[in-house]
């Protein structure tokens, strides 16, 4: 005689697939929210690489406008401008040339740069430490 199939094991079993059915369900669902941030962050990727792009694209046409070649502005011989005479220098842009108003008399007019020019050519000690109303004071 055949030996009957006892009644629980197939609820068990039944138990059990139900379990594995939810586990996978479970899953399955975390899976999708996996998908739904994955796609999110694609699109912020692509959103900040088309900014990007524009970026290096406007950052190309400043780099070609800087290559160009500079405008060339004429020269105004000192004899055809009275009112400025150009003077050497000596300090840290040597063998430059800066502007400075004409007459042999300092006034507030003069900048910094040109007071400091004459006290140099004058012989003056400390003139680079000194503020715009001290060599004033000392080249009246």
């Amino acid at each position: 005689m055949p030996k009957k199939k006892s009644a629980k094991a197939p609820k068990a079993s039944q138990k059990q697939l139900e379990r594995t059915v939810s586990t996978l369900e479970t899953d399955v669902e975390s899976a999708h929210a996996k998908t739904a941030r994955w796609k999110k962050r694609a699109k912020q990727m692509e959103a900040a690489a088309e900014t990007a792009g524009a970026r290096v694209s406007k950052l190309e046409k400043k780099l070609a406008k800087s290559r160009r070649p500079a405008r060339t502005v004429p020269f105004v011989a000192p004899e055809q401008s009275p009112a400025l005479t150009l003077v050497e220098e000596d300090g840290p842009a040597a063998g430059g040339l800066e502007v400075s108003p004409e007459g042999g008399t300092p006034d507030d007019s003069w900048t910094v740069t040109a007071l400091r020019a004459e006290a140099r050519s004058r012989g003056l000690a400390g003139y680079s430490r000194k503020p715009k109303a001290d060599l004033l004071a000392e080249l009246t």
